[in-house]
């Protein structure tokens, strides 16, 4: 575990005492060193939108790239709405 919350805290203490007379220099550097103290929120991650691996899936891609030789894998995989990478898979 990392200091930096109790090193935040003290500093904030530091700001809030008013008998300590920092100037103004001192104060910003201090707001400047608070605000690199704080983590950034983490990015949402998107929805999972591929429709989930089933055994009748798998069976309907195999007859789909048997029935459609010419097809690429990509073009499979957007029929099913799946990864190109789970088509890659299953014809492996």
């Amino acid at each position: 575990m990392t200091n930096i919350p109790m090193a935040r805290e003290r500093i904030q203490h530091v700001l809030n005492v008013r008998g300590l007379g920092l100037d103004d220099w001192t104060r910003q550097m201090l707001l400047d060193a608070l605000a690199l103290m704080t983590r950034k929120p983490k990015p949402k991650r998107s929805l999972r939108n591929a429709t989930p691996m089933t055994p009748e899936l798998r069976e309907a891609i195999c007859r789909h790239a048997a029935q459609y030789p010419r097809k690429v894998q990509h073009e499979i995989a957007a029929h099913f709405n799946v990864s190109p990478g789970r088509v890659c898979e299953v014809l492996a």
